[in-house]
């Protein structure tokens, strides 16, 4: 019996998801990419040995990273997403009819694409064929220079450390327009109060909490930065009346204002070293 086992950086334990299948694992540069099948998980997406997208719950993910910041702000119309590969963000992006441009830019094509092969239900035809969609694959840190007070929203899908950085985020924010904001996925949540750079940058930011199932006990930060709404006076009044109006409402499985704003209840024990 076949098993998988991610590559973590400690080795006291470790979960192992049985392969039922094998559909694809290749090596192409720098990278190692894997596509198996679990029983119970459906396909499963590894990325230099990684989990980055699990089918059975990708809907929680691509949900809580997108609606998150996309309900925050008070009218998105355009949107930057930097991602290795689009884990179900565009989609639901879509669902926003007052957008009318959304930028995919990307530093791994083949990613890109396999993904886009072997999990066909977050390439759903209104975005393969949508005129809004520009897919880019280019490096991200470089081409979101050439904006200036463009984006109203900025969603970046990558643990990579240079999205972290103070220069990176400099750049990130004079792409933003004046009401602007930025959602980056820290990694695990524990590390998302240590971006210390974001306080001298965005007026305000929170920590949001994102399911994950990869690891034990362990959570996504997400992290919101605004350069003048304070998020963290959004009320539940403000978003309801938003979601009420958004027609697509009733299609989510697990993002919802309540749901949002609970997850912003950080336990006490990942803010301390």
């Amino acid at each position: 019996m076949k098993y998988f086992y991610e590559k973590l950086s400690e080795d006291d334990y470790k979960i192992g998801y049985k392969v039922k299948k094998s559909i694809y694992s290749k090596k192409i540069k720098n990278n190692k990419i894997e596509v198996f099948e679990n029983p119970f998980l459906g396909r499963i997406f590894v990325l230099n040995g990684l989990i980055k997208l699990v089918q059975k719950y990708e809907f929680a993910l691509s949900e809580m990273i997108t609606h998150s910041i996309m309900f925050s702000h008070p009218k998105p119309e355009k949107v930057l997403v930097a991602s290795d590969f689009d884990r179900g963000i565009l989609k639901e992006i879509l669902k926003y009819k007052n957008v009318n441009e959304v930028y995919f830019i990307s530093d791994n094509k083949e990613a890109y694409e396999i993904a886009k092969k072997y999990f066909p239900e977050l390439e759903l035809k209104e975005v393969s064929k949508n005129e809004k969609i520009k897919i880019i694959f280019d490096n991200s840190l470089e081409y979101i220079n050439n904006f200036q007070d463009y984006f109203d929203i900025i969603i970046i899908d990558s643990e990579k450390a240079e999205f972290k950085a103070k220069e990176f985020l400099k750049s990130a924010n004079k792409a933003l327009t004046k009401e602007g904001m930025l959602a980056l996925v820290s990694g695990s949540l524990k590390d998302s109060f240590n971006i210390k750079a974001i306080k001298t940058i965005f007026r305000s930011e929170i920590v949001v909490r994102v399911p994950s199932i990869t690891q034990i006990f362990s959570e996504l930060g997400l992290i919101l930065c605004s350069k003048k709404i304070d998020l963290s006076e959004i009320s539940l009044r403000t978003l309801m009346t938003r979601f009420k109006q958004f027609k697509e409402a009733k299609d989510l499985k697990y993002y919802s204002p309540e749901m949002f704003l609970s997850s912003m209840v950080i336990p006490k024990f990942y803010k301390t070293k």
